[in-house]
Order: C-alpha cells, then sequence, then structure tokens
C-alpha cells in the first residue's frame, strides 16, 4: 500500500492541485459572467472547505483491525451548502482520481445544493491498495471484478451515510458507476456519465487486426492482456511532464507541474492495485469492453431515473456509441407498444467545446456550463416522461473564446459560421458549418443571426446559442474554435 513518505507525498500533491482549482475559480468567478451558473449572490458562497475523508469500505472486515480497506475522498462545501441535500459523488478514470476534476469541483460546489464528494476508487489513488487476485485477460471474472469495486462503493455510501446520491463516473470511472447503478438502483437519483469506457460491442474485425499488427503493438496487447501496467514503467516522471506538455492547453486554470506532481505521485503510491488492473480485466486490448454497456443501459430502464453523458468534442470515445443506445431503448419499446420515447429513463447526451477525453481540464467552464444544464432539465423533469435534451448539444465555445481573449473580435462586423442542421447529415454527424451574419448579442450566450447561405438563407435566428458559432479564418484565433 506504498510507504508513509509516498503517501504523504500523493496527499500534498493532491491538495496542491486541488487548491490551485479552488484559486482560480475565486479569481475568474468574479471576473466573468457566467450565464448558465446560478447568480453569485455573496461573495462567501466561493469560500471553498475541503475535508478528506479515509472511509471504511469493506462490509467482511473487522472494523477494529488496521488493515480494514479504505476509500479516499474528499468533500467540498460552502456557506450556502445544504448538508442534508442530495449529494454529488464524482469519480475519475483508469490512472487518474481526485485531482483530475480540479478546475470543475469549485464551480461544482457552488452550483449543487447539497455536498460535492470526489472519490478515489479502491485500489487507486490515496484508497487502499490490496494485492490483486482476481486474475487478467481471459483469466478474469469480469462479475467477480466488477463487483470488487461495486460492493466497496456501495460500503463507503452506507458508512458515509448517504442514501441517495447523484453518480458521475469520468471513462473507466463512468463504467464501474454503470455497474454499480445495476446492482444497487435505490442508492442513485441520476447517473452522469463522463465519455464512458466500455459502451459499444468489439469491432468484430479488432481481433484480425490485433493478429495482423506489427510485432511492438502484439507485444503491448499481450502485455494489456496479462496484466502489465504502465503506471508500473520506469521513467513515468519523465513521460508525464512530455505527455502533459502536450495533451494539456495552455490556458488561465493549467498548471502543468502540478498536474505531473499529482499524477506520479498518484502512480507511484504504492504497488499498482484493483486501479491499475481494470484495463486487463475490464476490457479487451483497444479498450473494448468484455460485457459491453450497450446492452445493459437498456435493462436499466424503470429503476435509473436519468442518464447524461458528457463528452469532448475532440474525444476519442465516441458519443454516437451512446446515441446508438438510447435509439435502441426508443425502438425496443416502440417494439413493445409503449410510446415512443425513453420513458422512465431520460438520455441526454452533450459535448464540450475544443476538449478531448479529459474535458473537465480541457474546458472546464464548459463542463461546468453543461453539468448546470443538465440539472436544470433533471429539475424539471425529475420523473421523466420525456426523451432527454437534444443529443449532440456543444457547450463551452464562448467561454474558450473569451480565455483566449478572441472573443470580441469574432463577432464584430463579420462573418461567421453557425453549426446548423444538415438536410443530408447522417448519425453520426448531423450537423454542418454554414456562413451566418452576427446581428445581435443578447448578452446571456445566445444571438441573433441571418444566414448567408444554404436552404435558410436570408432568413434570421433569433436566439442562437453562441457554442454553435465559429470564426471561418480559423487560422487568425487558433484555441478560439
Amino acid at each position: 500500500m506504498g510507504n508513509s513518505s509516498a503517501k504523504t507525498d500523493a496527499e500534498k500533491a493532491e491538495l496542491d492541485i486541488l487548491q490551485h482549482g479552488i484559486s482560480w475559480w475565486q479569481t475568474i468567478r468574479q471576473q466573468r459572467n457566467f450565464h448558465s451558473l446560478p447568480s453569485l449572490g455573496s461573495a462567501g458562497r466561493l469560500n471553498i472547505v475541503l475535508e478528506s475523508n479515509d472511509t471504511p469500505c469493506e462490509s467482511d472486515s473487522d472494523s477494529d483491525s488496521e488493515d480494514v480497506a479504505t476509500m479516499h475522498s474528499i468533500k467540498y462545501t460552502n456557506p450556502n451548502t445544504e448538508h442534508h441535500a442530495t449529494p454529488l459523488v464524482v469519480f475519475g478514470g483508469y490512472g487518474s482520481g481526485t485531482g483530475i476534476y480540479y478546475a470543475s469541483l469549485p464551480g461544482l460546489c457552488e452550483m449543487w445544493k447539497g455536498p460535492v464528494y470526489v472519490v478515489d476508487f479502491l485500489g487507486t489513488g490515496l484508497s487502499t491498495r490490496r494485492p490483486w487476485t482476481l486474475g487478467f485477460g481471459a483469466d478474469a471474472d469480469v462479475t467477480k471484478v466488477e463487483d470488487y469495486f461495486c460492493d466497496a462503493l456501495e460500503e463507503w455510501r452506507k458508512n458515509m451515510g448517504i442514501k441517495q446520491m447523484v453518480l458521475t463516473g469520468h471513462s473507466m470511472g463512468g463504467y464501474i458507476s454503470t455497474t454499480y447503478c445495476e446492482r444497487y438502483p435505490k442508492a442513485i437519483e441520476r447517473l452522469v456519465l463522463v465519455s464512458p469506457v466500455g459502451v459499444p460491442n468489439r469491432d468484430p474485425a479488432q481481433t484480425e487486426r490485433v493478429a495482423n499488427a506489427p510485432w511492438y503493438f502484439r507485444l503491448g496487447f499481450s502485455m494489456w492482456e496479462s496484466g502489465y501496467s504502465p503506471m508500473a514503467l520506469p521513467g513515468t516522471w519523465h513521460l508525464l511532464g512530455l505527455h502533459g506538455n502536450a495533451r494539456y492547453n495552455d490556458a488561465s486554470w493549467t498548471n502543468k507541474e502540478l498536474l505531473r506532481l499529482y499524477f506520479h505521485y498518484n502512480w507511484s503510491n504504492g504497488l499498482p492495485s484493483a486501479g491499475a488492473r481494470t484495463h486487463a480485466t475490464l476490457l479487451h486490448p483497444g479498450a473494448f469492453a468484455r460485457l459491453p454497456l450497450n446492452t445493459r443501459i437498456p435493462k436499466l430502464v424503470g429503476t435509473i431515473p436519468r442518464i447524461s453523458c458528457i463528452y469532448g468534442e475532440k474525444d476519442w470515445m465516441g458519443h454516437y456509441h451512446f446515441e446508438a443506445v438510447k435509439h435502441q431503448i426508443i425502438e425496443d419499446q416502440k417494439d413493445n407498444g409503449e410510446m415512443k420515447t425513453t420513458k422512465n429513463m431520460p438520455i441526454d447526451i452533450t459535448r464540450i467545446a475544443d476538449a478531448g477525453h479529459n474535458m473537465m481540464v480541457d474546458n472546464p467552464e464548459g463542463f461546468l456550463d453543461a453539468f448546470w444544464e443538465i440539472q436544470k432539465e433533471a429539475e424539471k423533469d425529475l420523473h421523466n416522461n420525456s426523451e432527454g435534451m437534444k443529443d449532440g448539444k456543444i457547450f463551452g465555445q464562448i467561454p474558450w473564446m473569451r480565455e483566449n481573449k478572441t472573443f470580441e473580435k469574432c463577432f464584430e462586423n463579420r462573418t461567421v459560421e453557425g453549426r446548423s442542421k444538415n438536410p443530408k447529415g447522417t448519425r453520426k454527424n448531423p450537423y454542418m458549418w454554414t456562413k451566418c451574419i452576427v446581428v445581435e448579442d443578447h448578452g446571456n450566450g445566445t444571438f441573433k443571426v441571418q444566414w448567408k447561405e444554404g436552404e435558410s438563407k436570408g432568413t434570421v435566428s433569433r436566439n442562437f446559442g453562441g457554442h454553435r458559432l465559429r470564426l471561418i479564418e480559423e487560422e487568425e484565433v487558433g484555441a478560439c474554435l
């Protein structure tokens, strides 16, 4: 489980990156007008308090034992937090943990009525890392591996005194959160999936591609199947530095050195355990789930009130896979003679502008915009009867423009492009960019635009979302897009 020095370093790295996120939020929140967030009111609500907890998460452990397994969490509250309101519980993905949400957590704390918890799954981050005994690859029992994580989460929930929660999971955390809903649906008020892994079936051609791949790919796939963890590679400090410099944007919220320290100590705090083994137990090489979620999610209809999905616009996880799941649910109910709707389980599918798989780092303001919109939709219709938000809505375009100081340039006396419905579009790409002129900025994130081409040429859209506008001269504004 790591020596005390390594754990102390990991704790400090976690606190440093989380405090950086709070400092950034306290500065930027008072500088910018966040139309999509609640009114700031008293500045006191920016006084965020962090509370660290290591909570027992094994039902069969002796409570007096020093070896009792615990799950590590950080609780976010502010003076306006209603402590008896439904909490938001957030998990990271593979190789990650609490720190990946550092820039988004303060905003989530401000918008959420109840407390916000960010948690390390058992065997990851600062949670207990037991020796792994459940096998790898084809030798692993997927159901038992899922039970390992889900049962620990359930014990954590009960020991924290949480009756129901809105559960949020990123990537592998999204997969595990979904499997938890299968086992303990009564504990879930809603499920939010952030670019979840494991949704589609394995590509039938994948096995052939693996067999015919160059030797170094086949070696990597073989290491994957045997449980070899990339977190155990030598030289991770240098690799993380190279990766961070290339992967993350230079932005007001980004501190690449703190991110590097957080991931390094997160990985090196003990031998690779459950958190480093999920790829080799739950996924085939290539990140296809051994038990895909696309056939399991429809079975949650009637037990989970709502599922909301957030993807990055440049995400390597395809949002269209979840759109296919939503479509399948609708068709299944239609075949059964039911009303054509995701009755009892609306599904929202949104995306974040100019963001990849880790969109909470790439564009935290867009991530918060999407989260707040999802929350408002859920409050309108907590018990469903709708299909969810319109698929593919992109959030965070204007915040990213403001970050790069190009917002004023983008819409001043110039032709831009608006993302509109394409009559000839496909399910995977139903939209097109069409030239238009911004006639008026309403000041609330929407605009009045007049179309210059296409079927709508000459007509006016009076409340066109800013997240659907971009400059034509992309090279002039770079990351404004």
